[in-house]
């Protein structure tokens, strides 16, 4: 299809202080707690890859992202760790604890295995997180479906604007590592 970079958005719980409802978070690293997915295009047959996932999203696209949040004047954090769990339950109160020990900012059920697919696909790939509600056990209310959708309708325009503005900034070369992610990845 002639795809070079993926933009992705998703609805995410706030696990740490500054991650509150309606709070748009440029995603740098992830935290996989997912099981039972199928996490590559490469098996027995086609040989076993080992790719580098040190930096999962793109820096260039980040950078982009953060450059035309700025331009657009929408506040964004500028990093953030995403935790990705199965689902579609939402989290129990120990796990969310538990991520938060880890490191995890946000949680949510689809960055993977969406990044170690695009790295492999040689994709340039950047999250934007939108918190949408706080995780189970900050608030000790119960946590509802349509809170997550009330707050995406919301903050949907910022949305379309960050992007659009976003892709007014991105290069037509790509100059990061992703274009060559599978080199010397297979064994």
């Amino acid at each position: 299809m002639g795809t070079e970079r993926l933009i992705s958005v998703g609805a995410t719980g706030g696990i740490h202080a500054g991650m509150t409802p309606g709070t748009i978070v440029v995603l740098d690293q992830i935290i996989d707690m997912t099981h039972g997915r199928n996490s590559t295009f490469y098996d027995r047959e086609t040989g076993v890859v080992h790719i580098d996932l040190t930096e999962p999203y793109c820096p260039e696209l980040r950078e982009c992202l953060t450059e035309a949040g700025h331009n657009a004047d929408i506040e964004l954090k500028k990093s953030g760790t995403y935790i990705c769990t199965n689902g579609p339950r939402l989290e129990t109160r120990a796990e969310i604890e538990f991520y938060s020990k880890i490191g995890a900012d946000v949680v949510g059920m689809t960055a993977m295995p969406e990044a170690s697919l695009a790295r492999e696909a040689e994709l340039c790939y950047t999250g934007i997180a939108v918190v949408t509600n706080y995780a189970a056990g900050i608030t000790g209310k119960k946590l509802t479906a349509t809170e997550v959708i009330d707050t995406m309708n919301k903050t949907n325009i910022l949305l379309k604007e960050l992007v659009a503005e976003t892709l007014k900034i991105v290069s037509s070369e790509r100059n990061c590592p992703c274009k060559e992610a599978m080199r010397d990845a297979k064994v």
